[in-house]
């Protein structure tokens, strides 16, 4: 995979959906709000919802190039931290746009991050992160919705896509439409690597290091924002 990249420059229908959008960011909840059966000695994961369940099967219908998706995560005690990551709280996917090590089609994960964008509203998504640039709406002006994205690692082989509460629960309008998809075993699995784009990182000094096996293959650490 290769170390240049092309960072997302989301399209202007992208960028009027998404600064236009009246969604507001929710954070994930407290470890300490989790039921005592969804917690683990090395995994802490709500339940899917299922309006993540219904985004997943409306953007792989509609995009039928996507690889893989994840949206469980994973939970390792160095990364533990009071507070759940989107993953763990069922509210985050990620669209593999790339096998792990290939170079990713650069324009399929625009289209997906585009499409997401410009139906922020719509579909309640609160934030998106693709190949250096991330929406956010949480951000403290809609000008500032759109920006770099300055994590560890720009999530080059999948658009990370989070919705909110709302959005979850199937409470907004398109949500109510939909048909809820079956669950199925593949869906709930958890994802092999840390948020699906790389192995999970050993952090000495703030610095976040990738296994050499793994950096060989060309994989990615993706580590949050």
């Amino acid at each position: 995979m290769s170390d240049t990249f092309t960072p997302w420059s989301p399209s202007p229908e992208a960028v009027a959906g998404g600064r236009g959008a009246r969604v507001v960011y929710r954070n994930a909840p407290l470890r300490s709000e989790v039921p005592p059966e969804h917690r683990g000695a090395t995994r802490t994961q709500l339940p899917i919802t299922p309006g993540l369940r219904v985004l997943r099967a409306h953007i792989v219908g509609r995009f039928p190039f996507i690889r893989q998706t994840y949206m469980p995560g994973r939970s390792r005690p160095m990364l533990d931290t009071q507070r759940l990551d989107m993953h763990q709280a069922g509210r985050a996917i990620d669209f593999m746009v790339a096998q792990l090590g290939r170079q990713p089609d650069h324009a399929h994960g625009d289209q997906i991050a585009n499409y997401l964008a410009a139906n922020a509203e719509r579909f309640g998504v609160q934030f998106i992160v693709w190949a250096g640039y991330k929406f956010n709406a949480g951000a403290r002006t809609p000008a500032e919705r759109f920006a770099p994205y300055t994590g560890t690692v720009p999530h080059l082989d999948h658009p990370h896509v989070e919705i909110t509460p709302e959005a979850g629960a199937m409470a907004l309008p398109w949500y109510r439409t939909q048909q809820s998809p079956a669950a199925t075993p593949s869906d709930d699995a958890p994802a092999p690597y840390e948020d699906a784009g790389g192995p999970s990182p050993l952090v000495m000094g703030g610095v976040a290091l990738v296994s050499l096996a793994a950096a060989f293959a060309g994989v990615w650490l993706i580590r949050r924002r």
